[in-house]
């Protein structure tokens, strides 16, 4: 199975203007992101949203995700363009890196573990949805 990082997913989402939602996977950790016409509008990680979510989703690299064009945001908290929250959940999370090697532990979020979709790893979205790139990038291409 191949991975993707969480913010490459974003961003290709971002590009093609989608609206929706993409669900990332880490592990146990799951995180959803909902966009708007290429914009990203709410995202949530545990008890984190907003900023605070896309912050946390920037730590983790190598995800498995699903996308859902029919799901919408319940409320947006995401007033920026995409890239520039991209950008800045990225800044921070260097100085924090910056702030690990100079001494100070990195602090990365706890795992929500059985609170977070107990009933299964994929959610709402399901197994049947989920998409590789391959799959996601294709479908970019049919519909331009």
């Amino acid at each position: 199975m191949d991975l993707f990082h969480a913010l490459d997913v974003l961003q290709m989402c971002c590009l093609s203007r989608r609206s929706g939602a993409v669900q990332l996977v880490k592990g146990s950790r799951t995180a959803i992101v909902y966009l708007r016409q290429g914009d990203i509008a709410h995202a949530e990680r545990g008890t984190a949203r907003g900023a605070n979510a896309i912050d946390e989703i920037a730590l983790w690299e190598a995800v498995e995700f699903a996308y859902d064009h029919s799901v919408r945001a319940p409320i947006p908290t995401i007033n920026t363009p995409w890239a520039e929250t991209i950008i800045a959940a990225v800044a921070r999370r260097k100085s924090q890196s910056v702030g690990a090697s100079s001494g100070a532990a990195e602090q990365l979020p706890a795992p929500q573990a059985a609170a977070e979709e107990k009933s299964s790893r994929w959610g709402r979205f399901g197994g049947s949805r989920k998409l590789g790139l391959f799959a996601l990038l294709c479908s970019l291409v049919t519909s331009a």
